[in-house]
């Protein structure tokens, strides 16, 4: 993906003459960065925006003007990874298995609650009986105690 912006961010640069290869490797610096900061490659894409908004700044401010990666954005797929559809006759289309696992987020959500909430009620009966058990240990325990405590003296 990095490679599509940065072929196109070249693309700019050449179609507006500037011969600054520096701007490029900041990118590229600056890819690397923040995929080693643990940013995806499409988020990173995304907050560099189009090659040719990043010209045009530099072309009128004269700087490079790098994006801040803790801004919020509006999602905005870029042109340059947006792929062309081509338009192809119908053909029969092999019959396809349903998924059968949950696709909104409401059954995604009960789905967990079926599957982990059971898994939770058991662990909470285990801790319940696990607290009983110990309760009465320490109450035998301390009746022991008490009775060897007795005859010893």
């Amino acid at each position: 993906m990095i490679e599509k912006f940065i072929v196109e961010l070249k693309k700019e640069l050449q179609n507006h003459d500037i011969k600054d290869s520096d701007i490029v490797e900041r990118y590229q610096e600056l890819f690397q960065k923040y995929v080693k900061l643990g940013q995806s490659e499409f988020d990173i894409i995304l907050h560099f925006g189009e090659p040719q908004d990043i010209v045009n700044s530099y072309i009128k401010t004269g700087e490079l003007a790098l994006p801040n990666m803790n801004e919020k954005l509006d999602f905005n797929m870029p042109s340059y990874l947006e792929e062309k559809l081509e338009i192809k006759e119908e053909q029969p289309q092999e019959k396809v298995e349903e998924n059968s696992a949950p696709v909104t987020r409401a059954g995604l959500i009960l789905n967990d609650i079926f599957f982990v909430g059971l898994g939770l009620v058991v662990a909470v009966a285990g801790c319940i009986a696990l607290t009983v058990v110990s309760i009465f240990m320490t109450a035998s325990s301390i009746v022991q105690f008490g009775e060897v405590w007795r005859l010893a003296t």
